[in-house]
């Protein structure tokens, strides 16, 4: 290595060089591209470390280190910096300094940063990629922030931000991942994140991800968010919402993750929830929702544990019944009339003539599969189906048995 004028790219990541920064690198005065990710090295960088590499490298990952120390201010013409997991410290001024726009990528998360975002991110067009998340942070989002019209993710979560979300958001309209989670930010939830059918094609109508948990916000959640179709998990746990859940929630069939868990929200859980095939995970735990837990496959299926905690609230998978339960129940004979063996006498018929039917039924259709092979995939399609709505009613008939045990 020699000639040092010549080499523009390093990329040494993963290479277990832990602990120990390889110093020969400091000798590569013409390097366009730096990468020692995920090395666990100790080191602290000199300001003259800081100023040759600014000043030449347009794509520098120093990111999953132990790398420390504060970053000076210096010029730089940066398309890329990740320095995430690692122990930098101090302000991020020196995003300032970073003027020509052509920064598409930056992640500073997980270290110890402090301070607030300065205000100059106005000239940064071209960013994509903004993680600032797990550090210590603070002050409000400065409106400039508006300004990055090209951000597809935005990650601020686990610091100390405060403030309502800047209007000038609003201007961001090619979000994907909106990750504000676990701050102190107040007010409402915008509701220009879903302002309108219309308005939501071309404004923040990519949104995937929101992440709002762990906020002070209150008010009632905006019925203009339900306007987000494609979006896929909505977390807007441990704030103060209040008022209902929107009824046309049940429109974003692309939902897989819904938390609204521990706020004051108020109402019924609005029966189009149950249209949402894909939800894998609902918690509406610890808030005033009252009402019966509309019936679904997917709602039934779900753990008490995230619906706890709303004292009006009825139905499975809940142990407190819904009143008008009792009218669902079939016909029954008391004990007087049947010496106490009516109901587990309905029970064994329930079962056995369940069971015989079932297995009449599996062996008569396996019978048939012997003969013709390609039809086993939709016949395991089937049973696949069948395993839900079995369970459903089961579960429906043993509990009117047992409230029925006590009539």
């Amino acid at each position: 290595m020699s000639d040092h004028s010549s080499i523009q790219m390093i990329d040494i990541s993963s290479c277990k060089l832990r602990p120990y920064f390889p110093n020969w690198i400091l000798k590569l005065k013409n390097l366009a591209r730096l990468n020692i990710a995920n090395n666990r090295i100790s080191y602290t960088f000199s300001i003259q470390f800081w100023n040759m590499w600014f000043s030449q490298s347009i794509d520098i990952d120093l990111s999953s280190n132990n790398f420390s120390g504060s970053i000076p201010n210096v010029s730089s013409g940066l398309e890329r910096l990740d320095l995430s997991h690692n122990k930098f410290y101090g302000q991020i001024s020196f995003l300032c300094q970073i003027t020509d726009g052509s920064l598409y990528f930056l992640d500073l998360s997980n270290n110890s940063f402090i301070g607030a975002i300065p205000d100059c991110l106005w000239h940064f067009n071209e960013l994509k990629v903004l993680n600032l998340g797990r550090n210590n942070l603070s002050g409000r989002l400065p409106i400039s922030i508006g300004y990055l019209i090209g951000l597809e993710v935005l990650q601020l979560d686990n610091n100390n931000f405060t403030g309502e979300l800047p209007l000038s958001l609003q201007n961001c309209t090619q979000l994907t991942f909106l990750e504000l989670g676990v701050n102190k930010f107040t007010g409402y939830v915008p509701i220009w994140i879903g302002e309108s059918a219309r308005e939501f094609r071309n404004n923040i109508g990519m949104l995937k991800s929101i992440d709002l948990s762990n906020n002070f916000l209150t008010e009632q959640i905006p019925y203009e968010l339900t306007n987000l179709l494609e979006l896929m998990q909505l977390n807007l746990s441990n704030n103060a919402l209040s008022g209902a859940i929107p009824d046309k929630i049940g429109e974003m069939k692309e939902l897989e993750i819904l938390d609204l868990s521990r706020n004051k929200l108020s109402g019924r859980i609005p029966s189009s929830i149950s249209r949402i095939t894909f939800l894998n995970y609902l918690d509406v735990s610890y808030n005033d929702l009252s009402g019966r837990i509309p019936v679904s496959t997917q709602l039934q299926s779900f753990e008490a544990l995230r619906y706890i905690g709303n004292v009006g609230l009825y139905g499975l998978p809940l142990p407190k019944y819904c009143p008008g339960d009792k009218e669902l129940k079939a016909p029954i004979i008391s004990q007087n009339e049947g010496g106490g063996e009516g109901i587990d006498e309905l029970d064994r018929l329930f079962l056995i003539g369940g069971a015989s039917g079932f297995a009449t039924g599996f062996w008569i259709v396996c019978c048939g599969l012997h003969v013709n092979w390609h039809g086993r995939n939709e016949f395991f399609r089937f049973l696949d189906n069948l395993k839900d709505w079995v369970y459903i009613k089961v579960t429906m008939f043993i509990a009117r048995r047992q409230r029925a045990s006590y009539v």
